[in-house]
């Protein structure tokens, strides 16, 4: 989508990266323009103490190391990591921490997400960042819900980037994975260290999966965008309904552990409902949307502020 919508213009180059880089087929003997699978755990070497670039499946695979390459360049970063989920992602940036640092009212680390899940609020990462560097604390940003292709933090002053790849990035529901980008050299290593001792990695399959759903993210984030408006606005415009959020508007996973008085604090009321809207034809949607709507008797009146 284009200014007209809300957002900015689509990055140059962002879908001739994701079907390329690194990939390209000079660097195979096979000549191959589809990166390998490369499966094997264990990688023959010289000798004692001769190490290849690839030892073992944990601290290195050629398929995984092609998509960490291509989510670092995807974000404009130098580093990619990849990770056997989200989790697995959030778990090796606190294991950055030391025994009694803070990130809750945070000196050691400031993590946000930005647009908020479910309320899409939205952070001012620049802002946030030009905070943190006085100070030189490390700002992690989870860039989940909107993808490389339509935020970059990195470029905004972030440190960390974090995905769940298993939504957008992969978007097909056949993948588990999460993933950090970088271009901070000391906070790369460590967090490779961690990715290793701790064991989080996901299988060359699943890299080869996400390696090939990447090449049709801008795609899919285009058609995303295009029908979760047409949605918002039918919606907005329903009489059944009381307020729609959508980021380009003015005028959304489910939280039953968070005690109810302070869902309501946070704005997630029992009549929230958080749509993710899909690439399916929008009109299918639409009318799947309008017969749910008609077994709804009247407005539920616990609304949201």
């Amino acid at each position: 989508m284009g200014e007209q919508n809300g957002y900015l213009p689509f990055p140059k180059g962002f879908a001739t990266a994701a079907i390329h880089h690194s990939q390209e087929p000079e660097q195979w003997d096979s000549m191959a323009v589809v990166a390998p699978l490369v499966t094997s755990t264990t990688f023959k070497q010289f000798g004692p103490a001769d190490y290849k670039k690839y030892e073992y499946g944990r601290s290195g695979n050629p398929t995984r190391e092609v998509l960490e390459s291509i989510l670092a360049k995807l974000d404009n970063g130098l580093y990619g990591l990849t990770f056997s989920s989200g989790l697995g992602a959030t778990s090796a940036v606190l294991g950055l921490l030391k025994n009694g640092d803070s990130i809750i009212v945070g000196d050691d680390l400031v993590w946000i997400e930005t647009p908020t899940n479910p309320t899409f609020k939205v952070v001012d990462i620049k802002a946030v960042s030009e905070v943190t560097k006085k100070d030189k604390i490390t700002l992690i940003v989870d860039n989940t819900f909107v993808t490389p292709y339509l935020q970059r933090p990195l470029e905004l002053g972030a440190d960390l980037v974090i995905y769940s790849l298993t939504k957008y990035m992969n978007g097909h529901s056949d993948v588990i994975m999460g993933s950090i980008t970088t271009s901070n050299k000391e906070l790369y290593e460590q967090l490779q260290f961690l990715q290793n001792a701790m064991g989080i990695v996901p299988s060359p399959f699943d890299c080869y999966q996400v390696t090939r759903s990447l090449k049709t993210l801008s795609l899919r984030m285009e058609k995303h965008q295009k029908n979760a408006l047409t949605i918002a606005k039918y919606l907005e415009a329903h009489p059944k309904v009381i307020k729609v959020l959508h980021p380009v508007f003015k005028s959304v996973m489910t939280h039953a552990s968070v005690p109810p008085e302070l869902r309501k604090t946070l704005g997630i009321s029992d009549s929230l409902i958080r749509l993710s809207v899909g690439i399916e034809d929008v009109e299918d949607l639409v009318a799947d949307l309008e017969q749910a709507l008609k077994k709804v008797g009247s407005k539920l009146q616990d609304g949201i502020n």
